[in-house]
C-alpha cells in the first residue's frame, strides 16, 4: 500500500512538471525554482571541496545542464577544472580564487534557443534578466570566449 502511495506521488509530481510552464528561461532562476531540497548548491560545494584537495591554485568548477525526459526537469553535471572552459551552450562556470578562498560566478550561457530569443528581444528583457542578457550577447559576440583566452593565458 506504501509503494503505491509513493508511486501515484511520482506519477502526479511528473504530470505537474510536465504541464507546468517556467516563468523564466533564465537558468539560474530555473535552478531555484526546480532545486527545492538545494541539491544544486550542494553539488556545488562538493565539487569545489573536492577539487581543492586536488588543485594547488586557482581552478574552475564547471556546471553542465540538460533536460532530461520531461522539458521542465534539469539535470546538472559537475566538473572542476585547472584551465577556464570555453564558453558554450547550457553552461555556468565559476572560478575559485584559492588565496581568498572565494567562489566567482563568470558566466551563464542558455541553450541556443533562449540565446536567440534574448538577443532578438533586447529591448522587452525583463530587468532582472538584463544580466543573463549580457552574458547571453558576450556569449554570442565572442567578448567569453576572449575571457577565457585571458584566464588561459592563451592571448
Amino acid at each position: 500500500m506504501e509503494s503505491k502511495k509513493k508511486k501515484e506521488s511520482i506519477l502526479e509530481t511528473a504530470a505537474q512538471a510536465w504541464t507546468r510552464q517556467p516563468e523564466t528561461r533564465n537558468p539560474m532562476e530555473l535552478v531555484h525554482e526546480f532545486d527545492r531540497d538545494n541539491l544544486y548548491g550542494k553539488n556545488i560545494n562538493e565539487c569545489l571541496e573536492r577539487h581543492k584537495k586536488k588543485f594547488p591554485g586557482d581552478f574552475y568548477i564547471v556546471a553542465h545542464y540538460k533536460n532530461q525526459l520531461l522539458p521542465n526537469v534539469i539535470h546538472f553535471i559537475y566538473c572542476g577544472r585547472r584551465s577556464c572552459p570555453t564558453p558554450m551552450n547550457r553552461q555556468i562556470v565559476y572560478k575559485y580564487h584559492k588565496n581568498d578562498d572565494k567562489l566567482e560566478l563568470l558566466w551563464v550561457v542558455p541553450d541556443d534557443v533562449t540565446c536567440y530569443t534574448y538577443s532578438t528581444n533586447r529591448a522587452i528583457v525583463n530587468k532582472s534578466e538584463f544580466e543573463l542578457l549580457k552574458y547571453v550577447l558576450e556569449f554570442l559576440d565572442g567578448t567569453l570566449l576572449r575571457r577565457a583566452q585571458e584566464l588561459n593565458n592563451e592571448i
